[in-house]
């Protein structure tokens, strides 16, 4: 290093040196002994960047001025070619850094779920990454270069295009639309949120021009919607279920004096076949009223669970036994498929139970005209899966969000309470699992009902391991 040093300091002045004219005694016995009797300098705007070691000529003469200005000239034009080649070589180097660089940031956009999308100032797609392909069906390669309004759901167009065409405020910030609703590929409802920004280049900038497009970053929100709307369900749930354990033990004690003192008065006083008739309706009405209370008592969860390992599958055999008369009434059937090696759950024979009842006779009462009840069972991954399908009238699409609210039905005065699918929410939740429904208008409705699968005992993993 001192050596070095020492050469690009003297090689400065650009002229050979001898190494007799050396007086360096490191450098000077650096090249001792080596026939080196003449150094030469590669310089480069002023910095060298290396140096020719020199002998004596093949037949033993020594370089006289003249050979050593013509190489003097050569390492003039050397200097010139290595420090090109190195440049070049830092320049391929640095291609190849972008290159990779280009490939990282490009995966990075391909791989997120957020649909990523940049159009230039004339509304042309210059970027669309896979998730908008799975958004809209279109795949990159036939979106690039094309018109941004012809590439968007119509719902989601409808949304952007005052912002799209300049009417909807400031172009040049950042700008945000949440809990777009529209309908996918698939005739599913997404929820969408969209933000958008000019996107600046540094020329734009230092030219003081306008952005060179607009960034749309659009990203589904569909299941955190759902959660959140679950969590405020059963918000709303547990709070109404305080509220309904408290009205139920005030109004069950009056209602079973009404009872009581009817009964009394119908054994007691000699009344006429219209009186009798109207103390029977009053009893009729008490008793309706009790079972209300009854539901009310479930809904709020009061009393003591017992949670066991069950075999679904035995379970929905027992239920149908116990509902057979109430759910088979004339041209409606029954029909199971039910998975032989289905997972066991954990939970309360008789909440569920509850559950799987209330299902069935809202099954049976949504086919007026018949039809067919299906049951079916199935593991998917950790959770097991228990669904009963109806050919019935179908839930209307505004009604899908209040299905599980207490004292909602559309049945007719007398025929259901209301409470049926709220206690049942309630008893899935209890059991950490998930209750949704798939409904049309006039075709029928699904309810799946999603549990989490019992941990394995010995003998069944065994018999797994042996499969």
């Amino acid at each position: 290093e001192e050596t070095s040093a020492w050469l690009r300091e003297r090689f400065k002045q650009g002229a050979p040196l001898p190494l007799e004219g050396i007086d360096n005694a490191a450098v000077a016995n650096a090249f001792r002994g080596s026939g080196v009797i003449t150094l030469i300098p590669f310089l480069s705007l002023g910095e060298v960047i290396g140096f020719m070691a020199l002998g004596n000529k093949a037949d033993g003469n020594v370089l006289n001025s003249d050979d050593l200005d013509l190489l003097a000239s050569l390492a003039s034009r050397a200097a010139a070619s290595i420090d090109n080649a190195m440049l070049y070589l830092d320049l391929q180097r640095r291609a190849e850094d972008f290159r990779r660089l280009k490939e990282f940031s490009d995966s990075i956009v391909e791989s997120i779920d957020t649909g990523i999308c940049v159009v230039n100032p004339e509304g042309l797609v210059q970027r669309w990454n896979n998730a908008l392909e799975r958004l809209c069906g279109v795949v990159s390669g036939e979106a690039l270069g094309r018109p941004l309004v012809e590439l968007l759901p119509p719902e989601l167009l409808a949304h952007l295009k005052p912002y799209l065409d300049g009417s909807g405020g400031d172009s040049g910030e950042m700008s945000s639309l949440y809990k777009l609703k529209i309908t996918d590929l698939h005739g599913r409802e997404r929820v969408l949120n969209v933000s958008y920004a000019p996107l600046g280049g540094l020329e734009n900038e230092r030219e003081g021009e306008g952005s060179s497009g607009t960034v749309f970053i659009i990203d589904d929100v569909t299941d955190w919607v759902s959660m959140e709307e679950q969590m405020l369900q059963r918000d709303r749930l547990a709070s109404l279920g305080l509220l309904a354990a408290g009205v139920a033990h005030e109004v069950n004690t009056p209602l079973t004096g009404i009872s009581s003192y009817t009964q009394m008065v119908a054994r007691r006083l000699p009344v006429d076949e219209d009186v009798g008739r109207l103390l029977d309706k009053i009893e009729e009405q008490a008793h309706r009223a009790s079972r209300i209370i009854n539901n009310l008592l479930s809904f709020s969860r009061v009393g003591k669970r017992e949670f066991d390992r069950l075999d679904l599958n035995s379970l929905i055999r027992e239920t149908l036994t116990l509902v057979e008369n109430q759910i088979t009434s004339p041209g409606v059937r029954v029909t199971t498929e039910l998975e032989p090696s289905l997972s066991k759950i954990v939970g309360d024979r008789g909440r569920l139970q509850q559950v799987l009842i209330n299902l069935l006779l809202n099954a049976r009462d949504s086919m007026q005209t018949g039809g067919e009840i299906r049951i079916s069972t199935g593991n998917d991954g950790e959770r097991v899966v228990c669904s009963v399908a109806d050919d019935g009238i179908g839930i209307p699409p505004e009604n899908i969000s209040r299905i599980y609210d207490p004292f909602f039905t559309t049945k007719k005065t007398g025929k259901g309470t209301g409470l049926g699918l709220s206690v049942s929410y309630g008893i899935i939740q209890e059991h950490s699992g998930e209750i949704e429904v798939e409904s049309e208008v006039g075709t029928g409705t699904v309810f799946r009902v999603r549990l989490p699968a019992a941990p394995p005992e010995d003998g069944e993993r065994d018999a797994r391991l042996g499969e």
